[in-house]
């Protein structure tokens, strides 16, 4: 399952991007606590509604990643033929 068309190939590619590392939340977390330091914010609910929304997207991460799974190697493996064609177009 490659997507066509262009959102849910961008789609596609944002969920295989998340699951394998990860880095979009770490992102997130970085800067909600630069803007907690910023803006010296001391609210206990906000704090405590971003936690759990966080985690609700870290545990969500592996709920896609199980029902993904066959499709992502199907994806990994089309982004190494890319590759190994890209390498063997410039040889010529």
């Amino acid at each position: 399952m490659i997507p066509k068309d262009f959102i849910y190939k961008c789609m596609f590619v944002f969920l295989y991007d998340f699951t394998k590392g990860f880095k979009s939340l770490l992102f997130i977390l970085l800067l909600y606590i630069f803007l907690l330091i910023y803006f010296s914010i001391n609210d206990t609910y906000v704090i405590i509604s971003f936690v759990i929304i966080y985690m609700i997207l870290f545990i969500r991460g592996f709920d896609v990643n199980k029902t993904l799974n066959k499709e992502f190697k199907r994806y990994k493996k089309y982004l190494r033929l890319k590759r190994i064609r890209k390498h063997h177009g410039k040889d010529k």
